[in-house]
């Protein structure tokens, strides 16, 4: 992948000010129903960059509902991420790959494809780079505003709104009291997802919480236990 190229395609997304968390994992504390099902598990999600590429991860097992995993990994430009590859992983694996020389969304195993805006990102990448956007600049960004991005699910490229709904107190990493902001992924229609996230600056606006409900009613609940800084090193040249 030509850097040179995913930064110039970036570019198109606008100037808005980002500051990424450090290198990090935080783990969770997963509920959630499926069906009649109820279950809990602890989860993990891991973020890692060098200044200049990144990786991460959030990955849940239970025995009974088996393995969810959503992974992600690109380079890190002006604009914030810009990944180069994503993958959904459960019953069955689903790759994204972004090809900014082409500008279009690869999907595997659908073998289907879709243009790629400037600023696209899989679901993960996307929910960091809201965090890096509040971060840099909070007051950009009071509670009644929204921040659109195109994001790139279920073999096609859409265009998603996070509504902004306000800075919250909650209780978290067993029983500490954060301030959060409640960020809410509107779903677009009556068969989406609805996403809600509470990114905490005591977390570099990592989710403090996150909660996923399905249109049938079966949620993830996300609470954060534990969280801890990591070393990367930046790779020799």
């Amino acid at each position: 992948m030509d850097d040179a190229v995913v930064v110039e395609h970036m570019q198109g997304s606008g100037d808005a000010p980002v500051l990424l968390p450090r290198s990090a994992e935080v783990g969770y504390r997963a509920s959630g129903r499926k069906g009649a099902l109820e279950f809990s598990a602890p989860s993990t999600l891991s973020w890692r960059h060098d200044g200049s590429r990144y990786e991460t991860s959030l990955s849940f097992y239970h025995v009974k509902t088996g393995t969810q995993q959503q992974t992600a990994a690109g380079l890190l430009t002006p604009q914030g991420l810009a990944p180069f590859h994503a993958l959904l992983r459960t019953d069955e694996d689903r790759k994204i790959r972004f090809d900014y020389g082409q500008q279009r969304a690869l999907f595997e195993p659908s073998s289907a494809e879709a243009p790629l805006p400037a600023g696209a990102r899989d679901e993960l990448s996307a929910l960091i780079q809201i965090g890096a956007l509040l971060a840099a600049a909070p007051d950009r960004y009071p509670a009644g505003t929204a921040i659109s991005l195109p994001i790139v699910v279920s073999d096609t490229v859409a265009q998603a709104v996070f509504a902004i709904e306000g800075l919250e107190e909650m209780t978290a990493l067993d029983g500490r009291a954060l301030k959060a902001w409640r960020v809410v992924r509107i779903a677009r229609d009556n068969q989406q997802p609805t996403v809600e996230a509470w990114l905490s600056p005591a977390l570099e606006y990592l989710p403090a919480r996150l909660r996923v409900t399905q249109a049938n009613g079966d949620f993830m609940d996300y609470l954060a236990t534990k969280a801890f800084a990591v070393t990367v090193l930046p790779p020799t040249r």
